[in-house]
């Protein structure tokens, strides 16, 4: 028995219905991200950490001495807030917010766009503001016992996945930004793991040098 008009009509319906379902979903993630990273973006744009972000990269590329907060100087025409190590210092923290943000957020692309856009203040900001990891690593240090087992092996977790996933981008530009062709995006590529063990080989180094640098 052939398949009369009104088994096409539901099949029909069907298939619109399924499309117009899927273009729902789409459009529900394409919202979920714009609201992700207007709140994040929000965050990052107050005048303090875009001025303690400013002066971390400046001292960096001056290569100023980073140890030292202490031997800073600001640049020329700086206008930031007048506290240079707690403005830096926040802009410092704020990465590592921000990164638990767009680590944990299951929406997908988001930690990418976020390395794409502010990946050489990543960078910067992590290389320049190292003693603040060192100051952090020596608050938690006990005065007797473990030293070692003291300090929290996820100290700015979120922040080192950052900077190793965009030191690894930094020598990858897409040629058509923000997006990426077949082959850059397999290079780009890798687990989840992967990213979490080498931040997690470098904290430990920072970690060692820091409760070192004190006996």
């Amino acid at each position: 028995m052939f398949p009369s008009w009104l088994d096409y009509l539901t099949a029909f319906g069907i298939i619109i219905g399924v499309i117009a379902v899927f273009r729902g979903f789409r459009f529900q993630r394409s919202a979920n991200f714009v609201s992700a990273w207007a709140t994040i973006v929000a965050k990052l744009q107050e005048n303090d950490l875009r001025a303690g972000r400013y002066l971390l990269r400046s001292l960096w590329l001056r290569g100023i001495q980073r140890d030292d907060p202490g031997q800073w100087h600001p640049p020329c025409n700086w206008k930031g807030p007048n506290d240079l190590v707690k403005c830096a210092k926040d802009a410092y923290d704020s990465f590592d917010v921000a990164g638990i943000m767009v680590l944990h957020s299951r929406i997908p692309g988001l930690v990418n766009v976020f390395i794409a856009e502010y990946q050489d203040s990543i960078i910067a900001c992590w290389d320049q503001g190292v003693s603040f990891f060192y100051q952090r690593v020596l608050e938690l240090q006990p005065s007797t016992g473990s030293q070692r087992d003291s300090v929290r092996e996820e100290l700015y977790q979120s922040f080192s996945v950052l900077y190793v996933m965009a030191k690894h981008r930094r020598n990858i530009r897409p040629k058509t930004y923000p997006y990426y062709s077949i082959r850059e995006r397999i290079s780009l590529y890798r687990m989840p793991s992967h990213w979490r063990a080498l931040a997690g080989k470098l904290r430990e180094d920072l970690i060692s040098r820091a409760l070192n640098a004190t006996k």
